[in-house]
């Protein structure tokens, strides 16, 4: 027992020696080890990725965009069977083509196409003031307009890299799927061009005569079926049309106006519909009209 009692003396007597060296001797053992401090101030400095990661269909690459706050955004292109990558700053991803051999980006007013199997670029098509591509079915078509005075659309299949040129663009919009392209011309006629068929048919010419202008469209979800809201000038100031074009017809015809019967007094067709998830329904926003009373202080005035 005494052996025992004696040894923890000693024990203790010494950690107790240890923890008065220590703290009387701070700057004989500095830690060299020590962490930084994670408060706010680090985590504002923090990298962080700001676009969703994309991996290409043979799953041998993937892509994602990190924000830096020294060095800004950062596009990563990386191999997933081994180290090999490509960083290019100030750039977005677009989409890896279905085949997975190439790869696009955006850089300033730039398109940059890059070649995966030894990150070459292909092809650079600059001075673009718009791009475009399907929702959903990524990878196969890419749209784009340059900044000349020709307002003309290139529509490229990224699998067999043909382009179509397409003059006097206004606007265009893919459908989700990436079968379809609506394209919206100069003197405001529309085109339902099918790119799987490689076909186009005229939804609307145009229609100088009305001062008529297309305002907006929008596909079902089985990309058959179109409905157009067509601008109208009149005496009265301007209102809208509800148009409708379904695959096969020879044109769209006009569905409803601030006219048809069983719209409630007062309110006038918006600038937006769509169609409901079976296709069978189009809804179409309402809104009041403009009030036409006359103003406080006018005098009504027979005109004889």
């Amino acid at each position: 027992m005494r052996r025992i009692f004696l040894l923890t003396l000693i024990l203790n007597g010494c950690f107790i020696f240890s923890q008065t060296l220590l703290a009387q001797n701070k700057d004989l053992f500095p830690k060299s080890n020590a962490k930084p401090i994670i408060d706010s101030a680090a985590i504002i400095n923090w990298p962080y990725l700001n676009t969703e990661p994309s991996i290409s269909n043979n799953g041998a690459f993937f892509s994602y965009g990190v924000f830096t706050k020294s060095g800004g955004q950062v596009l990563i292109i990386q191999s997933t069977g081994d180290s090999a990558r490509l960083e290019v700053s100030g750039a977005s991803q677009i989409c890896f083509s279905n085949d997975s051999k190439k790869f696009v980006y955006a850089r300033n007013d730039s398109l940059f196409f890059l070649s995966l199997s030894d990150y070459s670029l292909l092809n650079i098509t600059d001075r673009v003031s718009s791009w475009k591509q399907p929702k959903v079915n990524t990878g196969r078509w890419l749209a784009w307009q340059q900044s000349d005075s020709s307002n003309t659309l290139l529509v490229h299949d990224l699998t067999t890299g043909r382009n179509k040129k397409v003059a006097n663009v206004a606007d265009y919009s893919f459908d989700d799927q990436g079968e379809v392209l609506v394209i919206k011309s100069m003197d405001d006629s529309l085109v339902w061009l099918n790119l799987v068929a490689g076909t186009s048919s005229i939804i609307r010419s145009p229609d100088p005569e009305n001062a008529a202008s297309v305002i907006s469209y929008s596909f079902d979800k089985a990309s058959t079926q179109l409905v157009v809201i067509i601008g109208l000038r009149t005496d009265q100031g301007s209102e809208h049309e509800i148009w409708y074009y379904r695959v096969g017809m020879k044109g769209a015809k006009m569905m409803a106006n601030n006219r048809t019967e069983g719209k409630d007094a007062g309110l006038f067709i918006g600038s937006s519909a769509n169609f409901s998830n079976d296709g069978r329904y189009i809804y179409a926003s309402l809104q009041p009209g403009p009030d036409r009373s006359p103003e406080p202080g006018y005098v009504k005035v027979d005109i004889c």
